[in-house]
């Protein structure tokens, strides 16, 4: 198994080589939340208020970091995105997707 990171965003850029195949899974809170909690998992996330939102819903204690992260073979990324419909608005109060990304 290669590397586990914690994301709170996914672009093509972030993998290591092309052609890549990616398999992207929604996971449910309860699963999102007890995975994080993995001693292995390595904390890129790169906003304040996800990181805020995300140790609010998790109870956990995570911190913004600077880390730039290239997936490759065997890595898996855990994403925390918060949907905003509507520019300003409250997104503590919006809808939270949770995803795994496993790069084969």
């Amino acid at each position: 198994m290669g590397k586990v990171y914690l994301l709170d965003t996914f672009y093509p850029w972030m993998l290591k080589a092309y052609p890549s195949k990616i398999i992207i899974n929604k996971l449910d809170k309860a699963e999102f939340c007890e995975i994080i909690k993995r001693d292995d998992i390595i904390n890129a996330l790169k906003y304040d208020l996800t990181v805020y939102m995300l140790n609010r819903k998790c109870k956990t204690n995570f911190r913004k970091t600077s880390l730039e992260v290239k997936l490759g073979s065997g890595d898996k990324a855990y994403i925390f995105m918060p949907e905003v419909t509507e520019r300003g608005k409250d997104w503590i109060k919006g809808k939270i997707s949770y995803y795994e990304v496993t790069c084969e």
